[in-house]
């Protein structure tokens, strides 16, 4: 199944005390509108599950500060905790100097379970013709990847 898309650009992130939080709501709430995976309240959950090595290879380059570094995850999204996930989507998000690059494939339930579990071996060779994919089998095979992180949160444009 192959629904890759490409994205470039520069991420900065900023800390903001929970005190200002509706403050910088309410003065950038006329520049953003809700994307395709928001539910009623007009947020989302996004659920990553990294991946990494025996030895968390791409944990290490992170840590390290390295300028070109990758992290591989399946991606998934959900409008409330308890609701159904909406897609499936395999990452590999990468770090070129400043500049975040995320290239991604949606994908099945069941591709998803068989990266989570038992690996690469329940794969076909149209499920592996997708680049991300195919990149991602060949980083797990090299690597010995496993799923290590699971990082959930809530999300508002």
């Amino acid at each position: 199944m192959s629904d890759t898309a490409f994205t470039n650009r520069y991420e900065i992130k900023y800390l903001v005390r929970m005190q200002r939080l509706e403050e910088i709501r309410d003065a950038l709430s006329g520049f953003f509108e809700p994307d395709d995976h928001a539910g009623p309240s007009g947020g989302y959950y996004n659920y990553s599950i990294y991946f990494d090595s025996p030895h968390y290879d791409f944990y290490s380059e992170k840590r390290e500060g390295n300028l070109i570094r990758i992290k591989p995850r399946i991606r998934l999204y959900r409008s409330e905790p308890g609701a159904p996930a909406s897609n499936f989507y395999l990452e590999l998000k990468g770090r070129y100097d400043r500049i975040v690059l995320k290239r991604r494939d949606r994908i099945t339930r069941d591709i998803a379970e068989t990266l989570l579990s038992s690996g690469p071996a329940a794969l076909t060779d149209r499920d592996l013709e997708s680049s991300v994919l195919g990149e991602f089998v060949y980083f797990q095979n090299k690597l010995n990847l496993s799923p290590c992180v699971t990082i959930r949160y809530r999300r508002e444009p």
